[in-house]
């Protein structure tokens, strides 16, 4: 862990507002104070802050402490910078004692988009001032390489006074005032004067007119050549106001401090996106030279970069080590939340033993020369932090068998091993004391990947089911910090895997019914992936693939198209052709929408049908053929009959046959004459 002595007391930014001055600073003149006990206000006691002045409890300021206005001008009455700020009662020193050995943090770091004292900004970081709060009338401040303030895009327009290369300022004019004066109209037209502090000639008589005349910058669309770059900008869309001067507001200049058109930022002006809004975890978003986001000095924990305000990353230190940060020796480790663990550092020659010392000095932490397996004699501590057994008498540490006291001696190690240690595994040793050595073991579990582990809990050591062969899946570890991968998946063995839905012409069961479809076939993409492309949803009349007919939709099927003689085709509820009502003549059977069928009449005659008599026939169509029927009475002559109605001579019509009963022999001749 970092030694820490006298530590800043650091707060957040501030807001400024006004504040009693402290009654011993009674002069115009900048009060500079000393010690604490010169700053007394009513009602209550200052502090003498490391600036040399006096500041006052305010609950407004982010820090709790506003200067007096007694201070000189660029900090009267002004929140505490974060980084300045001393706590009453330290002496106005602007340290406190955390009891520490006295060591203080390292210095602010300029370019780290943080300000601290006694820097003024850093970066995108202005500590809450504007140009106004600095004396301007306003603009955009920016912040200098150096860390302190830049004013150049602040300015005095809008004061009422003419300043610098102001050609007006409010109502006030550097010297023309009437559109006389300048060639475009009556004295009686006053010009204008735009925020900018530049001269317009809204009520000229002549602006409008369509002609470009000097001074005027454009008239309408015509803007005398002009373009954003021409009059100093990067890019935009240039235009003419109606006081016929260039309207620059959709023109955009990397360097101004404001952020326009496509640009992300510029300046401190980095509206309000941070680190979190361009996907990292935090840190200090900046403006590059470019007007594009600079993420230098954000960060994401546990990507193994050490970036932004990071001190360490899982593995990458930045180059610190033990002794960089004045330990003599040990290894470093990094917390999850990238912050440098030194409690395994050593500070060897301080009298204590820490990290991996052995021993320090007098301090030889319990141990002795019998507790080394020597039988006798002084156990001493060498400068390097080892034990020095040169006064340890009757050694058998060395000789390759574990003896007495001792818990191994060089490879035996007397049937122990790191799990008989506590630990899950690993490579158990033998130091030259004879002490047993587990600085290979590892603790499974501890989300820390250690020699012969191949993953622990979450730390997968960037391995993937991809690194591992597999097509995808998840990757996981097991309780003995082994990589498993009974969540990976192979893609293309024709086996459904966890986390594949198909796999080649294997469906796992699946069918476009299970997917909620009528029918159909499902389909298997090269990620394992179900399609459900060839599926279908019967009842739409619509005829998807896999379908032969939808509701009415037949796609101009029939029954004759389906190899019958005729009748109606309908389709089922599974989207089938339904052929109940069509049928085929010529199979003796009487179906749907035949009359009859070969000799099968279906029980029909000539009389059934209302004729007298005749022969029932049935047509190749399977309809009913009526032409060997007769009907007595109708006065046509059908097949069977003799006569149908009156007949000439003596012979009658009964029943539609000739009957001569009333006829007799008159005479002799073929003519009968009736007699009866």
């Amino acid at each position: 862990m970092l030694k820490t002595g006298k530590l800043l007391v650091l707060g957040g930014l501030a807001i400024a507002t006004a504040m009693l001055a402290p009654a011993a600073c009674g002069t115009s003149a900048p009060f500079k104070c000393t010690s604490d006990e010169q700053c007394t206000g009513q009602p209550m006691k200052g502090t003498c802050q490391p600036a040399g002045y006096c500041s006052f409890e305010d609950s407004v300021c982010a820090t709790g402490q506003r200067y007096g206005e007694s201070a000189n001008a660029d900090v009267g009455g002004k929140c505490v910078p974060p980084g300045d700020t001393a706590v009453s009662g330290d002496g106005g020193t602007g340290v406190t004692d955390d009891g520490g050995d006295g060591e203080t943090p390292d210095p602010p770091v300029c370019g780290d988009a943080v300000t601290e004292a006694p820097e003024e900004c850093d970066g995108s970081d202005l500590a809450s001032a504007t140009c106004t709060e600095l004396g301007f009338a306003g603009g955009a401040l920016q912040c200098a390489t150096d860390c302190t303030f830049d004013t150049t895009f602040c300015t005095q327009c809008g004061n009422g006074a003419i300043d610098g290369n102001e050609a007006c300022d409010g109502s006030n004019f550097a010297s023309d005032a009437t559109c006389a004066d300048v060639g475009l109209g009556e004295a009686s037209e006053p010009l204008g004067c735009t925020e900018g502090c530049e001269v317009e000639f809204s009520e000229c008589s002549a602006c409008g007119d369509g002609v470009v005349m000097d001074p005027e910058n454009c008239e309408g669309a015509d803007l005398d050549g002009a373009t954003c770059s021409s009059v100093g900008f990067d890019s935009g869309d240039l235009s003419c106001t109606s006081g016929c001067v260039l309207d620059t507001s959709g023109c955009a200049l990397c360097g101004n401090a404001e952020r326009e058109d496509s640009e992300d930022c510029d300046g401190a002006d980095i509206g309000r996106q941070t680190c979190d809004g361009v996907g990292f975890q935090g840190g200090a978003l900046q403006c590059s030279t470019d007007c594009v986001f600079d993420t230098s000095e954000c960060f994401t924990c546990g990507d193994g970069n050490v970036s932004g305000s990071e001190a360490c990353d899982t593995n990458d230190f930045a180059g610190m080590t033990c002794q960089s940060l004045g330990f003599n020796d040990g290894a470093l480790s990094c917390t999850g939340t990238c912050t440098i663990d030194a409690s395994e550092c050593s500070d060897c020659g301080n009298g204590q033993v820490d990290g991996p010392e052995a021993c320090d000095q007098l301090d030889l932490d319990g141990e002795t020369c019998s507790s080394l397996g020597f039988f006798s004699g002084t156990l001493q501590c060498n400068p390097s932090c080892g034990f020095n057994t040169s006064g340890c008498e009757g050694t058998g540490c060395g000789d390759s068998a574990v003896n007495g006291s001792e818990d191994c001696d060089g490879a035996a190690l007397g049937g122990q091993n790191c799990a008989s240690q506590g630990f899950d595994g690993g490579s158990l040793a033998c130091t030259a004391n004879c002490g047993f050595n587990t600085s290979s073991c590892y603790e499974c579990g501890d989300n820390a990947i250690n020699s012969g582990e191949s993953c622990d809990g979450s730390s997968l050591g960037g391995q993937t089911c991809g690194s591992q062969g597999f097509d995808g899946g998840s990757l996981s570890c097991n309780g003995n910090c082994s990589l498993n991968t009974s969540s990976c998946y192979e893609c293309g063995d024709n086996t459904v895997n966890a986390n594949e839905e198909c796999d080649g012409s294997s469906f796992g069961g699946q069918t476009c019914g299970s997917q909620g479809f009528d029918g159909g076939s499902l389909t298997c993409s090269g990620g394992c992936d179900i399609g459900t492309s060839n599926c279908y949803e019967c009842g739409d009349n619509s005829i998807d693939s896999g379908e032969s007919c939808d509701g009415s939709s037949l796609g101009g099927a029939s029954c004759i198209s389906q190899g019958f003689d005729g009748g109606v085709l309908s389709c089922n509820g599974s989207c089938n052709f339904n052929t109940n009502n069509c049928y085929e003549c010529g199979d003796s059977s009487i179906d749907s929408g035949e009359s009859c069928d070969g000799s099968n009449l279906g029980g029909q005659t000539c009389l059934s049908l209302g004729y007298s008599g005749g022969t029932l026939l049935c047509t190749g169509a399977c309809n009913l053929n009526t032409t060997g029927c007769w009907e007595c009475g109708n006065g046509v002559v059908d097949p069977n009959e003799d006569c149908d109605g009156l007949v000439p001579g003596c012979e009658v019509c009964i029943s539609c046959q000739l009957d001569d009963l009333f006829c007799c022999d008159g005479g002799p001749g073929p003519v009968k004459k009736i007699c009866k």
